[in-house]
């Protein structure tokens, strides 16, 4: 499914709210993220580290016993379905700057 997700929805020519569809499904795949842990992401959240793999960090999440925040790494795998290549793409195209405290995944 997500493979089907990602190739119709992050082709070459795809609009950025098809891409943004096609990212926030794998990233919430890929991190077994809840639709409040990526609703809350902001672009000061998001952290890419040595080309290999892509940091999330939620400040609120299900998982975080402690109330601390967790950090979520999300490893770059080379495919279509490839998380870090495809919040990389939807960063240039949208625009993200990382020190803003704006949500990441916005209209």
């Amino acid at each position: 499914m997500v493979l089907s997700i990602c190739q119709k929805f992050a082709s070459a020519n795809a609009k950025l709210s098809d891409f943004r569809i096609a990212a926030i499904c794998v990233t919430a795949f890929a991190g077994f993220l809840c639709f409040n842990e990526l609703a809350n992401l902001r672009c000061c959240d998001v952290k890419f580290c040595k080309d290999k793999y892509v940091e999330l960090f939620m400040a609120k999440s299900k998982n975080d016993s402690y109330r601390n925040g967790i950090v979520v790494m999300l490893a770059k795998t080379g495919h279509i379905t490839c998380p870090y290549t495809l919040l990389n793409r939807y960063v240039q195209a949208a625009g993200i700057d990382f020190s803003s405290n704006l949500m990441f995944f916005r209209s």
